[in-house]
């Protein structure tokens, strides 16, 4: 009657231990890294980060182990969390002159897509077309000059030109920002109109492997713009290793 009694307790230590256990798991969630917002201040037309010094590896990773926590972070530091580079812009609203921005700023919106991608397990695009540059940059001006956005704008369009409604067929459109926040902001894709996240896709498309860019900074009371071509003939291509 002893060892009955003894098992019986032994029993119900044992069950209420496998109790315990299986509600901690249950509970356990998994510590992910998010992107912190990025304090900013606008200045004028221009939008100053403040960020810490963080050396840049060369050349960054293809791709980023997103099942560890500190090569996240340390990615997200020198790949995303990098210095703004003013667009030095050659062009004017008034004269419907699309202008052109620097190397340095293209760059640096041709590492914020990478950064994307990287963290998706994508390849990296290979860079941004020439020509898709200019034609990207006269679809950021048409959408800037008349404050509004379309796909297919027509030639009655203020500083409406051939090479814009192109670009405008062919690029992801932002109105307001320009620049790696437009990139960004494609990411998030905000907006009822954007459920099916369709710029996000475009930019994550695996088989991209060029792009191009057009930027038009806020000037005289004209919105800021962004085109990104995203549109390349290896699109349509098989699909990279991912």
């Amino acid at each position: 009657m002893k060892t009955d009694r003894l098992r019986l307790i032994a029993g119900l230590i044992l069950s209420l231990w496998a109790i315990s256990s299986i509600t901690s798991i249950a509970g356990w969630q998994p510590h992910t890294l998010r992107p912190e917002a990025v304090s900013a201040v606008q200045l004028d037309d221009e939008y100053l980060v403040y960020l810490p010094l963080v050396q840049r590896p060369v050349p960054p990773p293809p791709w980023v182990d997103t099942q560890s926590r500190e090569a996240s972070r340390l990615f997200y530091l020198t790949e995303y969390q990098t210095p703004s580079i003013d667009s030095g812009w050659t062009g004017n609203h008034a004269a419907c002159g699309a202008g052109t921005t620097t190397e340095a700023f293209r760059a640096s919106v041709l590492q914020r897509i990478n950064y994307f991608r990287s963290m998706a397990g994508i390849p990296p695009l290979l860079g941004l077309d020439d020509t898709y540059n200019a034609k990207a940059q006269a679809a950021a001006l048409m959408m800037s000059v008349n404050r509004k956005l379309s796909h297919s704008p027509d030639s009655s369009w203020t500083c409406y030109t051939e090479d814009g409604r192109e670009g405008a067929g062919s690029s992801n459109l932002y109105l307001g920002v320009y620049g790696t926040s437009a990139i960004s902001g494609y990411i998030r894709d905000p907006g009822n109109g954007n459920y099916f996240v369709g710029h996000r896709r475009w930019i994550l498309y695996p088989p991209t492997q060029m792009m191009g860019t057009g930027d038009i900074p806020s000037r005289d009371g004209y919105p800021a713009a962004n085109a990104l071509w995203v549109f390349d003939p290896n699109m349509w291509g098989p699909r990279p290793q991912t």
